[in-house]
This record gives structure tokens, sequence and C-alpha cells, in this order.
């Protein structure tokens, strides 16, 4: 992420709010922030090894831990979604120009939304009926829940681990099975502007339309970014890292009418597959957040798969909502549900299975772990029954070579030869405490 030095004034405070800026370097909130002589804010869950989810600030901040029930923030291409997924708490992105702006410094016009998150459903809920001055109305549940398998093929977490806890979910409120589609597949079909931001990638290429609606939301993201502050950039000169500056000087390739060409499909193509009671879900994140100074973090594959996941929301203008499915590894972990664009009310009430998501969550997480005891435990007693036929096999392998050796003896050869149970007593003299002589009788 980028690293800026600011002056102490109101403008400067305000351009590192805006700063979630980042065509290809900034990985939103979860890489290195702004520099400055307070502390960032620490998430309730992540490990202290972990990057915290919000950046420093000149002034103190509040982040998703803190007593506020409720918190509001601008996302264009990730800024509510992401702290929310490393932190472990609830976040909602409203559909694209549904909650007013007024007052609002933009960084990119046609990707800002004000998000908020909670930690508590009903919260999330209230202050979204709130901000988004609904009337009172039927709670409608959704008809089809569509499992996105190519997006969470992108996730570090096994997909295991983030699906089945929604199938369970759905069956026990809902009674029916979810469906599975691959939205790479779907959205090359129905986007034919995506050819445009291919990077060389070819069409039918399954990494191919992801990739090219990101490149899309980057550009556009990065076009109307410098058109609102780089004038002011230009005339105050603050202390901007070489990499940001070099990234804004360069000239893009790609028309801002193009990108909206590209925005204006999408919108289309998830309406025509979710309708009025559909629900997409896809991981929120790549994974657990980035440990302290990690590589991954000036990754461009790692930027680019992470934003990836965020461009479907952001360049459709459909709503998002990011849920908690507990921990893994000791990091929080979420998955999102997307619902069409102007589909607020219904993917709000859909918070009745916020709850028991977690909780199947919960219950994944411990089979989980009682399966990994119980196979420990299965390999321990096997290794044991290994290790005490391997010792048992020894032991009569010895007694069958020492009793070769004592009837080869001349010893026993000769008319002289003593009892046999005197000869078991000087083959049991040679035999070593640890293959058992006690447990051998001599009559």
């Amino acid at each position: 992420m980028c690293v800026i030095k600011l002056p102490r004034d109101v403008f400067s405070r305000r351009l590192a709010f805006l700063f979630q800026l980042s065509p290809s370097i900034v990985v939103l909130f979860c890489a290195r922030a702004l520099r400055a002589p307070t502390t960032a804010p620490s998430s309730p869950a992540s490990s202290s090894s972990r990057r915290p989810s919000l950046r420093r600030r000149r002034r103190p901040t509040r982040s998703p831990d803190s007593a506020s029930p409720s918190l509001t923030r601008i996302d264009s291409i990730g800024g509510v979604r992401i702290p929310c997924a490393y932190c472990g708490v609830l976040a909602f992105r409203p559909s694209h120009a549904v909650v007013s702006s007024s007052g609002v410094i933009p960084v990119a016009p046609s990707l800002d939304t004000t998000g908020w998150f909670a930690r508590d459903p009903s919260v999330l809920h209230r202050v979204g009926h709130l901000l988004l001055r609904l009337p009172y109305a039927g709670i409608r549940q959704p008809r089809i829940i569509y499992i996105a398998d190519d997006c969470f093929e992108l996730s570090k977490i096994p997909a295991r681990r983030l699906t089945q806890v929604v199938k369970k979910s759905v069956e026990k409120l809902f009674g029916r099975q979810v469906r599975h589609v691959n939205l790479e597949n779907y959205l090359s079909s129905r986007i034919s502007g995506l050819s445009n931001y291919s990077n060389g990638h070819k069409n039918g290429d399954s990494k191919f339309p992801l990739l090219a609606l990101c490149n899309a939301m980057r550009s556009l993201h990065k076009r109307e970014f410098k058109d609102q502050h780089m004038e002011w950039i230009n005339s105050v000169k603050p202390a901007v890292d070489a990499r940001i500056v070099s990234d804004l000087s360069e000239d893009g390739d790609s028309d801002i009418d193009d990108c909206q060409d590209v925005r204006k499909e999408a919108r289309s193509a998830l309406s025509e597959l979710l309708k009025d009671d559909g629900i997409l879900v896809i991981p929120t994140a790549l994974g657990c957040p980035p440990k302290l100074n990690a590589k991954q973090l000036s990754s461009e594959i790692y930027n680019s798969q992470t934003l990836r996941l965020l461009s479907l929301a952001s360049m459709s203008g459909c709503c998002q909502v990011s849920i908690p499915l507990g921990t893994h590894d000791k990091c929080p972990i979420s998955v999102s549900f997307i619902a069409r664009h102007g589909g607020d009310r219904f993917l709000l009430d859909t918070q009745t299975m916020y709850t028991t998501i977690q909780e199947q969550g919960e219950i994944l997480a411990k089979s989980s772990v009682s399966s990994k005891q119980a196979m420990n435990e299965e390999a321990a007693e096997a290794a044991k029954d290994k290790t005490i036929k391997q010792c048992s096999l020894r032991r009569t392998l010895w007694h069958q070579q020492k009793i070769i050796f004592l009837i080869a003896h001349p010893m026993y050869q000769s008319t002289t030869c003593p009892p046999v149970p005197t000869l078991f007593g000087i083959l049991i003299s040679h035999i070593p405490c640890n293959y058992g002589q006690s447990n051998i009788a001599i009559s």
C-alpha cells in the first residue's frame, strides 16, 4: 500500500481519508498505511502479527472493534468490505447512488458508496433502514442462492470451510439446496466490453472475465480520482510516495466511456442473473489478513486477485453484505452476499440468516477440531499398534535365531548335552531385559 507524508492541514487529512487509492499499488486498507505518530486501530480477532485493517491517521479514529454500535465509511473499491472482513464484523455496501453523497468528498464518483458496519445484525439492519430511508414492508425470503465456485477457487481458505456453512444454513432455514454457478463463464458471454481490458488474456480463458472487470475498475478509479484531486495535488505538492506519483502520471489506454459501458453491462448481467430475489455468494477477501511487512502486500498478483472479488459489486453497483464465519488459523474469515442493484431492502432483510450462518460456522469449526483430534488419536493408536507388532516380530525373530544357534552348538550335539530346561536357561540369560525375560516361565 501507499506511504504518504502530508502536512497537518485539513485538506491533507481529507486526502489521507480518501487515499483508498490504488489502481496498481494499493491493497486497500490492509497494506502499508499512512505513516502517522498515532497507533493504528487493532483488529478484535486478528493476531498482533497481522496487519491492522484500518489505516493510521493524523487524528485518533475508531475501528470496527470500538464501543460504537455502528460506523460509516466510504467504499469505492473495498474501503468498508475488506476492513470488516479482517476484523470479523458485519459490513454493508449499498447499491451505488442509493445513499445520498451530499457533503462527502468524492474519491471516484462512479464507484463511491457510503457503507457501514456493525457487530450486531439488528444494528446493521436499523442503520440501513435509516440511511436508505426505507418505508415498512414485508420481508421477502431469497428464492435462489448461487455459490460462485470460480470465486471460491481464488480464496486461500479451503472452499469447503466457507461454502459448507452457507449450504447448511440454507437447508436449515429454507429447506432447499443452493445452486452453483461459474461466474466468469456467465460474465464473458454478457459483457462484450471486457475484451478491452484483457491484458493479453483471450476470451475463453478461465481467468479472463474477472481479471478484465478488475482492470476496468482500476482504470475508472484512477481516472476519476485524478479528475477530482490531481489539480489539488499539483498545487499543494504534498510529499507522496514515488510509486503513487508514477502511477498517477501514467496515462492509460482505456477511454472512460468504455469503462462506463462495462459498468452498465455488468449491472445488467448481474440483475439478469439474480432478478428480484436471488443472492450471489462469494468470499469477501482472499484469506486471512496479511502479516506485518508481508511480501504479498506489494505483489501485483495478490492485489489483482483481491480486487477481482471486490470488482463485482463496485463495477455493477450492486449491494453487498459481508458476514463473518468465525476464524481460520486464529484469524477472522467471512463470505459476502450480493443482490441486484436496488435490492438493498431485500439484502438487509436476510439478516435472519446471519445468526444461523454464524452458528453453523461455529458448529463446523468445532466439528473440524473434533475430527482433527479424533484423527490424531487414531493415528497415535495406529502408530502404537505398529510399534508393538514390530517389537513382537523382532522378539520372535531373535528367539528363532538364538535357538538355531544353540541347536547348532557342539555342546547340544554331544552326548553330554544338558537337559532342555538348561538350554532355555542359557537362552534366557542372553535375552535383553527389554525383550520381556521376566515374562518367560521355566518349569
